[in-house]
């Protein structure tokens, strides 16, 4: 470990649009169907997918 503490901290614990980002891409690469789709529909799931997950969790944290 080096001696700066925040980018220690930030290689092992990524950012929650990180998180976002991950489990969008984990969500789309179950679910979306590349061979049928154009990269504009792929795009399109991606923003829902991701504000879908944005808001969920900021609902849970709310609670």
């Amino acid at each position: 470990m080096s001696n700066n503490c925040v980018s220690d901290h930030a290689a092992y614990y990524p950012s929650i649009t990180q998180k976002y980002h991950d489990l969008t891409m984990m969500y789309l690469e179950k679910n979306f169907k590349f061979s049928k789709s154009s990269p504009s529909d792929l795009i399109k799931e991606y923003m829902k997918v991701y504000e879908d997950l944005r808001s969920t969790y900021k609902k849970l944290k709310t609670k």
